[in-house]
């Protein structure tokens, strides 16, 4: 995903994001997170569930996160606990990522926390402000195989997380 969206280059912009977010909540359609370092409220990114399809509890995961804090471990710490969520309060059975394929950070992110590859779709997605279209790489984690205990990222919290987080991540999402 791209750090700066378009639909976010101004407050208003933002702000409608925002609004979006709080609607797909109120919904039962979705849930995002803020991500922040552990005691610093500044915001370095988000993720969330969105494209709930409550009938086989699966959602779409996304995420995004400000480049100065690329290559630091924090989207899998973040990713994990969020799938923590996903998994337990959410009931989900399993959780779809899909990424542009030139994102070799976001496909290693995914793999490390144990998210297979089940498809590949050519020009699929297109990019009105950049009047172009890109292939997408489909990616899935199913919960059976996922285990809490082997992903050692997955140390983050959520705000007002009952206790499941590790004390020791960096990282909140709230």
């Amino acid at each position: 995903m791209l750090w700066l969206r378009a639909d976010c280059e101004t407050p208003r912009r933002a702000a409608a994001r925002v609004k979006s977010f709080e609607e797909d909540f109120a919904a039962h359609n979705g849930i995002r997170w803020a991500i922040t370092v552990r005691g610093d409220d500044r915001l370095i990114g988000t993720l969330g569930f969105w494209r709930l399809i409550k009938e086989h509890m699966r959602a779409e995961i996304g995420y995004e996160l400000a480049p100065e804090r690329w290559g630091q471990g924090i989207m899998p710490e973040a990713l994990g606990a969020a799938l923590r969520f996903g998994f337990t309060a959410m009931g989900l059975h399993s959780v779809e990522a899909q990424i542009e394929p030139p994102n070799t950070a976001s496909r290693r992110v995914l793999e490390k926390l144990g998210f297979v590859q089940e498809g590949y779709f050519r020009e699929n997605f297109y990019h009105p402000e950049e009047g172009r279209f890109s292939d997408t790489a489909v990616f899935s984690l199913l919960r059976r195989p996922w285990s809490f205990s082997s992903a050692t990222e997955a140390t983050g919290t959520l705000y007002g997380d009952d206790g499941g987080g590790a004390p020791d991540g960096r990282v909140s999402i709230r």
